[in-house]
């Protein structure tokens, strides 16, 4: 393969991350209630980040783990759908190591280990503004086959 080949290549990939993990975020309803934004996305991987409010609190006044893990969790579905594949989470396992509180920015990142067969490892963190790890995960996605998105509505 020439380089310019090589190049065209990885543009398409980048083009149709973008554009499946965009339209699968306009579809998601919990990031909408919780306000969690979409950011960068490429091949395998995705970010996603969120202002914790003081309705998003626990009784210890921290950010609740449903919530950022919450954040983790969507982090590690649009990685997952990079590919223009469907793809749902079988498991997560999940380390709180930090608290957030309101009116914390948390930013999670989830980047493909592995891809195999059926089966998808992904690594996600969750920092806050200072770049502080509030938690970890691994999670595994199960590759259910199937477009997200048609060929045709990744046509340039």
């Amino acid at each position: 393969m020439t380089e310019t080949a090589a190049k065209a290549g990885a543009e398409t990939a980048m083009a149709v991350a973008e554009r499946v993990a965009r339209d699968f975020f306009a579809r998601d309803s919990m990031a909408a209630l919780l306000g969690i934004e979409l950011g960068p996305v490429a091949p395998g991987r995705a970010s996603a980040s969120l202002r914790v409010t003081d309705s998003m609190t626990n009784p210890h006044g921290t950010c609740h783990g449903g919530i950022s893990f919450a954040l983790a969790d969507a982090a590690f579905s649009y990685a997952c759908v990079t590919w223009n594949e469907q793809a749902v989470g079988q498991h997560c396992n999940v380390s709180y190591l930090a608290p957030a509180r309101p009116g914390d920015i948390l930013t999670a990142k989830a980047a493909e280990v592995t891809r195999s067969g059926r089966n998808a490892i992904y690594d996600i963190t969750v920092t806050d503004a200072a770049g502080r790890v509030v938690l970890t995960c691994r999670g595994v996605a199960f590759i259910k086959g199937g477009a997200i998105l048609p060929p045709e509505e990744l046509e340039p």
